[in-house]
C-alpha cells in the first residue's frame, strides 16, 4: 500500500515495556497464526513491525491485497484493514477488537481475536460485492 504512513498522527503513551511485551506475547503470534492461515488460500504475508504496531502486508500472485496493522493506544489495541476495492482504490477499515460491551485492552485481548476481526473484515467485503 504505498504512500501510506500509518505512524502519521499518532503519539504512544502507555509505558513501553507492556506495548512491548503485548506485541510479542500476543499480537505477533496471531498475525504469524493469520499468515500461515492465509497461505492454505494462495496468499503470502509479510509482517512488520514499529515501536507500537505491527503489520501483516498481504499479496496475492505477487499483487498487494490487503495491509492488516493492529497499533497499541493508552492500553487499547486498535485493528486497520486497507485493501484494494473491486475499482482499485485503497478501502480502510477500523475500529476495535470488542467483547460484550467494552474494548478489549492489551491485559486481555486473545491471539484468536486478531485473526478473526481480519477475517470478519474480509467476509463483510465480499458480502458487499
Amino acid at each position: 500500500m504505498e504512500n501510506f504512513n500509518p505512524n502519521a498522527g499518532y503519539q504512544n503513551s502507555q509505558p513501553m515495556d507492556e506495548a512491548e511485551s503485548f506485541i510479542q506475547a500476543t499480537l505477533l503470534p496471531g498475525l504469524e497464526q493469520l499468515r500461515n492461515e492465509l497461505t492454505r488460500y494462495g496468499r503470502e504475508g509479510t509482517i512488520s513491525r514499529d515501536e507500537n504496531s505491527a503489520a501483516l502486508a498481504v499479496t496475492l500472485n505477487g499483487q498487494p491485497e490487503a495491509e492488516y496493522r493492529v497499533r497499541v493506544t493508552d492500553r487499547i489495541p486498535s485493528p486497520n484493514l486497507s485493501m484494494k476495492n473491486d475499482n482499485g482504490e485503497n478501502e480502510s477499515m477500523g475500529g476495535y477488537f470488542s467483547h460484550e460491551v467494552s474494548a478489549y485492552t492489551i491485559d486481555d485481548l486473545p491471539a484468536q481475536e486478531i485473526v478473526n476481526w481480519y477475517i470478519e473484515q474480509q467476509r463483510y467485503q465480499l458480502e458487499k460485492r
